[in-house]
C-alpha cells in the first residue's frame, strides 16, 4: 500500500512538473506561426480559420452523446473537424476503450482535430495512457489561441488520454 501511494505521488509530481514546463516555455514562433504550436510552447494543434459550431444551449454536458457542448473536449477522426466525433464531459485516462460516436473506430491514436469547449479549463492531451508520455495542451474555449484546430505532427493520430486542469475542472 505504501509503495502504491509513493508511485502515485511520483506520478503526480511528474505531471505537475510537465504542466509547469509546458506553461513556462517561451514562444519562439515566427509571424506566420501560431504561438501555441507544439514545437514552441506545448500546444496540441494549429488553428483553423473558423471553429466548428458548439452547442451553447442550456443542455447538460452529457459527454459521448455526439454533440459538442459548451464545457466539453471534442475530438474528430479527420482533420478540419471531419468524420466521426466524440465529446468528453470529463477526464479520460485511456481512449483505447472509447469509440467515436456511430463509428467502429477506436479513439486512441485516431484523432485528427480537436476543440476545447470549456471556457475555464485547459485540456492536457497525452500520447500515453494515464496522462503520461509527451503531452500538450489546448487553451480554454474563446482564448485568443489554441482552443481548436488540427493536431500538430507530434500529436496527430497519437492522442491516448486527456485531463482538464485550471479553474473549472469538470471531473
Amino acid at each position: 500500500m505504501r509503495q502504491k501511494a509513493k508511485a502515485t505521488t511520483l506520478r503526480m509530481v511528474g505531471i505537475v512538473a510537465g504542466l509547469m514546463l509546458a506553461l513556462t516555455v517561451p514562444s519562439t514562433a515566427s509571424a506566420q506561426e501560431a504561438p501555441f504550436s507544439a514545437d514552441t510552447s506545448g500546444g496540441l494543434g494549429t488553428a483553423k480559420s473558423s471553429a466548428p459550431s458548439l452547442n451553447q444551449g442550456r443542455g447538460i454536458m452529457a459527454g459521448k452523446d455526439g454533440l459538442c457542448n459548451l464545457g466539453e473536449f471534442c475530438l474528430w477522426y479527420q482533420p478540419d473537424f471531419g468524420g466521426a466525433l466524440i465529446d468528453f464531459a470529463g477526464n479520460d485516462p485511456n481512449y483505447f476503450d472509447d469509440k467515436f460516436i456511430a463509428s467502429e473506430f477506436t479513439v486512441a491514436q485516431n484523432t485528427g482535430s480537436f476543440l476545447n469547449g470549456n471556457p475555464y479549463s485547459y485540456v492536457l492531451g497525452c500520447i500515453d495512457v494515464n496522462y503520461m508520455g509527451v503531452c500538450g495542451y489546448a487553451d480554454p474555449y474563446g482564448s485568443p489561441y489554441g482552443w481548436y484546430g488540427n493536431f500538430v505532427p507530434q500529436f496527430d493520430r497519437l492522442l491516448v488520454s486527456h485531463y482538464f486542469f485550471g479553474t473549472g475542472d469538470p471531473a
